[in-house]
């Protein structure tokens, strides 16, 4: 599946998110929101609800803060809502790498080992290896853009401006923490998705049982 493809994909999936996205929304009907959306992202992506939930959670709060950077237009508030939103992405396509992965080994379960592959098996995995690759490239891509958020909230903030009036020790300090354990959750998280991955491309066979 090509980048293109996974784009769409999520261009369809974050329109459902629209009618929820202003700021205004009640807590009570984002959860509304969130369980009625909840089935639709397992049956179209075939992932867990748990996955879903934090999919649909995470989105909402990349819409939210893209509002807020069309409001303030800081680099830091786009940089934070591109963040939010490829982290949501990968975490999701991530998870639908695995389960694809282990729809082809159930389906290689029976074969004999050391006999070649069949052809027609080996185009859906190649596709799927592709697929794989994609979602990687989306994750370095994700990660990166989540290092230049961490810097330029920091660089940018008067806070931590030893040149600005407004520059205070301990609030720049509160800064780092917080920007610091934002990141820290949005990398360990993509990495264990990404490891998920890995160990997947290792396991599923390309050529023989």
């Amino acid at each position: 599946m090509s980048a293109r493809t996974l784009y769409t994909i999520f261009a369809i999936a974050f329109a459902t998110l629209a009618p929820l996205s202003a700021n205004a929304q009640s807590k009570d009907k984002v959860t509304v929101f969130v369980n009625q959306k909840k089935p639709e992202i397992v049956a179209q992506f075939g992932v867990s609800e748990k996955t879903a939930e934090f999919y649909l959670h995470t989105m909402l709060s990349a819409l939210r803060a893209r509002e807020d950077a069309n409001q303030d237009g800081t680099e830091v508030s786009r940089l934070y809502a591109e963040t939010l939103d490829k982290y949501a992405q990968v975490v999701l396509l991530s998870e639908v790498v695995v389960a694809r992965g282990q729809e082809l080994l159930d389906e290689m379960k029976d074969g004999v080992p050391g006999t070649p592959v069949p052809q027609s098996l080996v185009e859906k995995i190649n596709d799927w290896a592709s697929f794989a690759g994609e979602v990687l490239v989306m994750s370095a891509d994700a990660g990166e853009t989540a290092g230049r958020w961490a810097t330029q909230r920091v660089v940018q903030s008067d806070y931590c401006n030893s040149e600005s009036e407004k520059h205070d020790f301990a609030k720049c300090d509160q800064i780092l923490k917080e920007t610091l354990s934002t990141i820290r959750g949005v990398i360990d998280h993509m990495a264990t998705a990404v490891r998920a991955i890995g160990v997947m491309t290792l396991t599923v066979p390309r050529m023989t049982f």
